[in-house]
């Protein structure tokens, strides 16, 4: 249940995002610290920040539905989430820069990883 309720929370918030990028990339682009140059970067954006966004949400949905692929959405969470948080610190030491929305980002990844990494432990031990 707890494997779930998780992987549908990632499929809500992954879907969420994508929505809002696909229907604010603008402002979604700004909050994130990104711009536009020209029609390219704003189809990058689409591809990766609506496309990719909602890929992982139908995976993630797709996992809690399907009892045998809880494990896969898990182990992806905890892998999507370490590579993420390890680059996002990285980047802010590297670059600096970092403004309020990228430790709220921030702070919601470390923690969906972490709850990740504990229901991968815990169920899955093996």
């Amino acid at each position: 249940m707890a494997i779930q309720v998780y992987l549908w929370i990632n499929a809500i918030l992954y879907l969420l995002f994508a929505l809002w990028c696909l229907w604010r990339p603008t402002a979604t682009a700004a909050y994130n610290g990104l711009s536009f140059m020209n029609g390219a970067g704003k189809a990058e954006y689409h591809a990766v920040y609506v496309g990719m966004e909602a890929g992982f949400a139908i995976f993630f949905a797709y996992c809690a539905l399907n009892e045998s692929m809880q494990k896969a959405g898990i182990l992806f969470a905890v892998c999507t989430y370490a590579g993420i948080v390890l680059m996002r610190i990285y980047s802010i030491a590297r670059f600096g820069g970092a403004t309020a929305s990228s430790y709220i980002i921030g702070g919601l990844e470390v923690v969906l990883g972490i709850i990740a990494s504990i229901l991968l432990f815990r169920y899955f031990p093996n």
